[in-house]
């Protein structure tokens, strides 16, 4: 038997939930961008399925209760419960409205579902360790028991399955594993079959009759307590079996006379390109969803709505920035950009009398390789200064903990923080056998001061610090590509509303570390309407040619990930260019918020 202690279930639950949200949307594009959809038409496409998805996990769980409060208060009821069946129906819904409106032709929907078991399975463990789709009880070795305080050992216990006192739940059949093996195994069938499968609609149908088999015969293991929506015994099934069953004969029926009729010649399905006007609408139109809906939403689920939502908006902004190039419609472009931002920056709600301290303990890696060019032995030449060069294959590894006191009040974020970083560089130069490491360890103290509309920050990095230098070297002879220095300064400075759109310079003011890649950066980005330090940002990292896109998230409040990549493009043969990745998960230890306008001693 396997324990699950249960300990930040809904944490993990979240995790997974964006792993598997974030994963499956950036398939889903190289899958689209390989069959020639529109990009940002696709985008729009997907982030409709997203929204349509999440609220449709919810509609088909609410009661009395939270009908009353949508049809009388008029605001969307937050519910912890979730229905997977809800969501895919609304998904499809969505991505048909979607498609519709967008003129695109092609039955999108066969590829939405090759993604969709991929999708489901990645969630899966989050709900095995929260507990949340539990089993029937089991004696089979495999079973999983959850501790006191889990919604499985509650409902053993108000069900007189054990006593009070009992610290375990009764064993029960890991369903969240069982889906997991199943959705794979409807993933390989989908690929093995997809060859076959060339009629329009025939991969959307067979993986709907798969799914629903699989949920109908997975049902008769879990728990009908654990069922959200149509749990009900009728006739020996659940409810939902029934709907289940019916909907995988209907769709078994159909698929089988599709696939009997004769096949007829089809032409690839043309797509409209030039409906500006259309996508301005649908974007504008999710917007508004997102912000009427947002009060039934988790920050997760907030989170990857915007996630999703941000690259259309950057899309269509610089489409119509193309297009509206009459000098005096240019900020016509900017607003059709920034409005979206603005009405989904509305869907946070404020706390401006509260100011809230945390204290944040990460961890967090670096990973990359560089194909360096080290010019140096500066000479005269009939063209002018000329360089001798030499080329270098550089390979880091770099580690990172860190420490911040962070103070926040509305829009208002002080910082204070220090970073311990160390790590090693392995260097070749090309041509030339052998290896030289090179080892590199420091401090860096930083202070950031943050307002809605600028920021700053300043810091220093101390300790054995090596670098990849840019500029040429004044030396007559290199034996290394690097060069050390015992203090680097670092600094940032931001203009721009951080919660919905904003420009950034930094320098070396990086977490993990950014050393050994030492550059400037220049950015833009977004929080989505969050303050806490989530967002999304893409730039450019000069003197190099190099690009990256960074994300952070807020999970629960408690922890922070995040995530970069930047890559380098090269104009030398000897290099195809040079990738830059960094994560870091920080923990905030919460805190009792303090009320600025609070008597004495309350």
């Amino acid at each position: 038997m396997f324990i699950i202690n249960g300990v930040n279930g809904g944490n993990w639950y979240s995790l997974f939930y964006l792993l598997s949200s974030v994963l499956t949307f950036l398939f889903l594009l190289y899958l689209g961008m390989k069959k020639g959809y529109p990009i940002l038409s696709w985008i729009l496409i997907l982030v409709s399925g997203a929204l349509f998805f999440i609220i449709g996990t919810k509609l088909l769980t609410f009661r009395s209760a939270e009908w009353t409060t949508l049809f009388r208060d008029g605001v969307f009821p937050h519910t912890a419960s979730k229905s997977a069946i809800g969501g895919m129906l609304f998904a499809i819904l969505g991505i048909e409205l979607s498609r519709s409106w967008l003129k695109i032709k092609e039955f999108v929907l066969d590829t939405y579902v090759l993604m969709v078991p991929i999708g489901l399975a990645l969630q899966k463990p989050g709900c095995l360790l929260a507990g949340c789709c539990f089993g029937t009880p089991t004696a089979l070795p495999w079973g999983v028991q959850y501790a006191q305080g889990t919604a499985v050992h509650h409902q053993h216990w108000i069900s007189n399955g054990i006593p009070a006192t009992e610290l375990l739940s009764q064993p029960v059949h890991p369903v969240p594993l069982y889906e997991i093996i199943s959705y794979l195994m409807i993933f390989g069938v989908l690929i093995f079959l997809a060859p076959t499968l060339q009629k329009r609609g025939s991969r959307f149908l067979l993986a709907i009759t798969m799914l629903a088999i699989s949920r109908f015969t997975l049902e008769f293991f879990r728990d009908p307590a654990a069922t959200q929506a149509l749990g009900q015994m009728i006739g020996g099934l659940k409810a939902l079996q029934w709907v289940l069953l019916l909907t995988g004969l209907v769709t078994a029926i159909i698929l089988y006379g599709k696939l009997k009729r004769p096949s007829t010649s089809v032409k690839n399905p043309s797509v409209t390109n030039d409906l500006m006007w259309r996508k301005f609408t649908l974007i504008l139109f999710l917007s508004l969803i997102i912000w009427a809906v947002h009060l039934g939403f988790s920050a997760t689920e907030m989170l990857v709505m915007n996630l999703k939502l941000f690259p259309a908006l950057v899309l269509f902004g610089l489409h119509a920035w193309i297009r509206l190039t009459v000098p005096r419609f240019r900020l016509a472009g900017i607003i059709i950009l920034i409005l979206p931002l603005f009405i989904m920056g509305q869907s946070v709600p404020d706390k401006e009398d509260v100011w809230e301290y945390f204290h944040s303990f990460g961890a967090g890696g670096t990973f990359g390789s560089l194909g360096q060019v080290a010019r140096f032995n500066e000479h005269e030449s009939s063209c002018g200064p000329s360089y001798d060069h030499k080329y270098y294959e550089q390979k880091y590894s770099m580690a990172s903990f860190n420490y911040n006191y962070i103070k926040q009040k509305g829009y208002i974020r002080y910082t204070y923080g220090g970073t311990l970083f160390g790590g090693i560089n392995k260097e070749n130069e090309i041509d030339v056998p052998g290896s030289t490491r090179h080892y590199i360890f420091g401090l860096h103290p930083y202070l950031d001061i943050n307002a809605r509309w600028v920021g700053f920050g300043l810091g220093a990095s101390f300790g054995y610090l090596k670098y990849f230098p840019t500029a040429p070297l004044d030396e007559k002879t290199i034996s290394s590509g690097m060069r050390t220095f015992p203090v680097l300064p670092s600094g940032k400075f931001r203009v721009g509303p951080y919660d919905i759109f904003d420009l950034e310079y930094k320098f070396l003011d990086e977490f993990p570390t950014q050393l050994p890649f030492l550059t400037h950066q220049i950015s833009f980005g977004s929080g989505f309407g969050m303050k806490n330090g989530s967002g999304l940002r893409i730039g450019l990292a000069p003197p190099e040619e190099t690009y990256f896109v960074s994300a952070n998230a807020l999970i629960n409040k408690n922890f922070m990930i995040r995530l970069k990549y930047m890559h380098t493009v090269s104009s030398y043969s000897y290099f195809a260019g040079s990738n830059f990745l960094s994560f870091g998960l920080n923990y905030r230890l919460p805190t009792q918020p303090r009320y600025t306008n609070a008597a004495p001693g309350e």
